[in-house]
């Protein structure tokens, strides 16, 4: 196959609808480097993805490297398994329910990382596409380009692209996949690895990014998604559980920003429920016990930190000011512990 400098890596579960234009989106670039497009199949068994996948591998062979799972992993532990060989100098992801728009993206992208060693992160804008042909920016910016640093991201001050507008220097999987990713498959945590939200963060701490507000990808959003389909309690759980696991991954200068952002998104959470809330009666329960689970570790985790925290928010330039001593969220803190405790669940 020879040496390429350049990984894709396009996760595939069913998606034979929509695959065959991802794959032909990257095909179609223009580069004078090598590439690989690494197709990663969580053993599709709903539709034919895995023939199209094949034949595709069969008509490339010199750019499509196949990975097939016999079960079911789920869509971080499908993405690491084409992580954990990872040796080019850069990757980007690209899903295979979308596609790229423009055939010169990653020779654009390989040329600013390429002469500028100090960044991690090219990025550029992409349009949502809706199941009802609605098409808007991803990112509504008058911003034409800007560079951004890690300690911009802590602030709120960075902007924050989706999969197909990003591509990363490979600072981290050229050492092998992270412990704490590896850990997190299986458990609670494992929405938390899953998308550019930990992505951006991880890969950025190493260096700088640049935003160039051009669109050259498609992302779907379909109303059978799975985030689609969550309630904002749900949503702001997982974001609050993310900003929680991403503290274990920085050292210890910025581990209370990060619970400071989970404490935010959990406390947003909390405001959807009732303080009348009965969270020992099935009847009245709205959202899914799983998501309650999740939200007593964040919440428990930031409380063994109140007094950082609370010092944290107080200095620096956080968007929602809060206060972690707040009676009321404590008291539904304690009601939530009581009801899972008594359902032996935690």
């Amino acid at each position: 196959m020879g040496q390429s400098c350049f990984n894709l890596i396009m996760s595939n579960y069913n998606q034979a609808k929509f695959i065959k234009q991802a794959v032909e989106s990257v095909l179609s670039q223009k580069t004078n480097f090598k590439f690989v497009l690494t197709i990663v199949d969580d053993n599709s068994t709903k539709d034919n993805s895995v023939e199209i996948i094949k034949d595709y591998a069969n008509s490339y062979p010199d750019i499509i490297k196949p990975i097939f799972a016999k079960q079911n992993v789920g869509y971080l532990g499908n993405v690491l398994r084409a992580s954990q060989d990872l040796n080019t100098k850069y990757f980007a992801l690209l899903d295979a329910d979308d596609y790229y728009t423009d055939e010169n993206k990653l020779q654009k992208a390989f040329d600013f990382l390429e002469s500028n060693p100090h960044y991690t992160i090219y990025s550029t804008n992409t349009l949502r596409v809706y199941d009802d042909g609605r098409r808007v920016p991803y990112i509504n910016t008058d911003i034409k380009e800007k560079d951004f640093t890690f300690d911009d991201y802590v602030a709120d001050n960075a902007v924050l692209p989706c999969t197909p507008g990003l591509v990363f220097r490979n600072v981290i999987f050229s050492k092998g996949v992270p412990q704490l990713l590896k850990d997190a498959i299986g458990t609670i945590s494992e929405r938390s690895f899953e998308g550019d939200g930990a992505r951006f963060p991880m890969h950025l701490y190493y260096g700088k990014a640049k935003f160039v507000n051009h669109i050259d990808g498609i992302y779907r959003v379909t109303n059978d998604g799975i985030w689609m389909r969550l309630s904002d309690f749900d949503r702001g759980v997982l974001i609050a559980k993310m900003f929680a696991d991403l503290a274990k991954f920085f050292d210890a200068k910025y581990k209370i920003a990060f619970l400071a952002k989970s404490y935010i998104y959990a406390k947003e959470a909390l405001r959807t429920l009732k303080l009348k809330y009965d969270f020992a009666n099935p009847a009245t329960a709205a959202f899914q016990q799983s998501s309650f689970i999740v939200l007593h570790s964040v919440l428990s985790q930031t409380l063994e930190h109140k007094d950082e925290v609370n010092e944290y928010i107080k200095n620096n330039p956080i968007k929602k000011k809060i206060n972690l001593k707040n009676k009321i969220r404590l008291m539904l803190f304690n009601k939530l512990e009581k009801s899972l405790q008594s359902k032996n669940l935690i």
